[in-house]
């Protein structure tokens, strides 16, 4: 796996940065570079970006799309819903591994990018190297996880017999739970 982007591509990105950062002043950009200069991360949030985190930045989640690219970096959006029930792009990021050490710098050069502070919570899926970087970065943000995730888990955690019988249950506490008493599976 090719891990960090070098020559003309990697100019051609920085070229379209510094292109759009003239054309708005509010476009900002990172990129993280190894010893050899090459680019290993970067992250970018337009004008749009910022101005809808300030207005529906409580809840952002944040999902990685991996080896989508030839460089096979992972694709990296953060993403939230405007009031319109419409997906909004809160900022983007090319990684070079899914490391704790990774999603902690993006999540530190996103906040820097985002005035208005941390959002007060993320979704994610369960990865732990996200996790770990979540409670360095967003010590104050609650984490939970995308309800995708933990519904795949649940068939794969449960054998096939049971998971009938338990899977009405999950569901109704999921979608039905109308206090943290209600949403327990055994009471």
């Amino acid at each position: 796996m090719k891990k960090t982007v070098d020559g003309h591509d990697a100019n051609m990105l920085y070229e379209h940065f510094e292109t759009e950062k003239v054309k708005n002043d509010d476009f900002t950009y990172t990129i993280e570079e190894d010893d050899e200069g090459r680019m290993t991360n970067c992250f970018w949030a337009d004008a749009t970006a910022r101005k809808s985190y300030q207005y529906f930045g409580d809840v952002v989640v944040f999902d990685t799309t991996y080896k989508t690219n030839r460089y096979s970096m992972i694709f990296a959006p953060i993403v939230g819903v405007n009031h319109h029930r419409q997906t909004t792009l809160f900022g983007c990021a090319f990684l070079c591994d899914e490391s704790t050490e990774t999603f902690e710098w993006l999540f530190k050069e996103w906040l820097k990018a985002m005035p208005a502070g941390p959002p007060k919570m993320i979704i994610t899926d369960q990865d732990l190297a996200m996790m770990k970087a979540i409670a360095i970065a967003l010590p104050n943000t609650h984490h939970r996880y995308c309800m995708w995730h933990i519904t795949n888990k649940f068939s794969e955690k449960i054998s096939a017999l049971s998971y009938k019988e338990y899977y009405e249950e999950l569901k109704n506490c999921i979608w039905n739970s109308e206090t943290p008493e209600h949403s327990r599976l055994d009471g």
